[in-house]
């Protein structure tokens, strides 16, 4: 009986360390004996490229009242943005135009002023604020009568030369300016009572505004100058052709006549729109010796049809 316990317990024993054994490998097998770790580093980079400029809030301002036979200024405003920061905007240029004619218009006068110069003032962050201004022609097509308007387009450009551009949103008009010069004052010199003027006197009516123009006249009575003796103003006619006295007009002096004189509307500096009135003057035969005086005025009015 003692042999047979010692044997069981020989295998048993036996069977044990086998176990054991198992066991051992299969932990040496899933859990591996810890190695030494080394440590890398990557170098990481990345370049941020630059930012479109863009433009907006164009505000266009023109004239209330353009100058006869000269230049007003108009004013363009924007605010220019670039994420880089406003300071890395370049510069930035205008273009002031009639709607109909179009922002790559050619520059003129008339309708179209090309690569204005934009002044680049306060820089607010990533904003600055451009101010750009242009003298405006007399001449400049107004648009307050007709269905047509005026624009502003403002491009910037960065210091990476990328650029962007805007116009405005509420479009101004160009006002209308009847304006008129006239030149010779009109001197019949020495006529004998009953005498007609063989010679015509002539004065010079230039259009000095942007609209086409016909005029006005009206005339005062001829005084004799220390007496207050008179010939009467209606004894002064006018024509646009230089004719005889017969076939002239009468100028009235108490109401205002309408020469239809056909100034056009001047397209240059100086004005391409000029006229010449005619006039002659007839003596009566019962007038006084002596220099008399008279007023005759002659005014700017729309050109009507006639």
């Amino acid at each position: 009986m003692a042999e047979k316990t010692k044997r069981t317990i020989s295998w048993t024993i036996f069977f044990g360390i086998a176990f054991l054994m198992i066991g051992i490998g299969f932990a040496s097998f899933w859990s591996p004996a810890v190695k030494a770790v080394t440590t890398s580093t990557v170098t990481s980079q990345v370049q941020v490229g630059n930012a479109t400029p863009t433009v907006s809030d164009v505000e266009l301002d023109l004239p209330t009242a353009l100058t006869e036979n000269g230049t007003t200024t108009a004013t363009c405003t924007a605010t220019i943005t670039d994420t880089n920061g406003g300071g890395t905007v370049d510069h930035a240029t205008a273009t002031m135009y009639l709607t109909s004619a179009g922002a790559s218009c050619d520059d003129d006068g008339n309708d179209c002023y090309t690569q204005i110069a934009c002044n680049l003032g306060e820089i607010d962050g990533n904003n600055v604020y451009a101010t750009c201004t242009a003298d405006i022609w007399f001449f400049a097509t107004p648009t307050d009568a007709v269905a047509d308007t005026w624009d502003c387009d403002v491009i910037a450009e960065d210091n990476q030369t990328a650029t962007a551009t805007n116009t405005t949103s509420v479009h101004p008009d160009m006002p209308t300016l009847n304006a008129l010069q006239i030149i010779t004052s009109i001197d019949y010199n020495v006529l004998s009572t009953g005498a007609t003027s063989t010679d015509s006197e002539e004065t010079i009516a230039t259009t000095t505004g942007n609209a086409a123009l016909d005029l006005l006249a009206s005339s005062t009575d001829f005084i004799l100058a220390g007496n207050g003796v008179t010939i009467g103003g209606d004894e002064q006619v006018y024509s646009l052709i230089d004719d005889p006295y017969e076939s002239m007009t009468s100028c009235s002096t108490t109401s205002w006549v309408t020469i239809h004189a056909v100034l056009i509307k001047p397209t240059q500096t100086p004005s391409n729109s000029v006229g010449t009135v005619y006039w002659k003057m007839r003596i009566p035969e019962s007038a006084s010796v002596g220099t008399y005086n008279s007023t005759t005025s002659i005014v700017a009015t729309p050109d009507t049809a006639e």
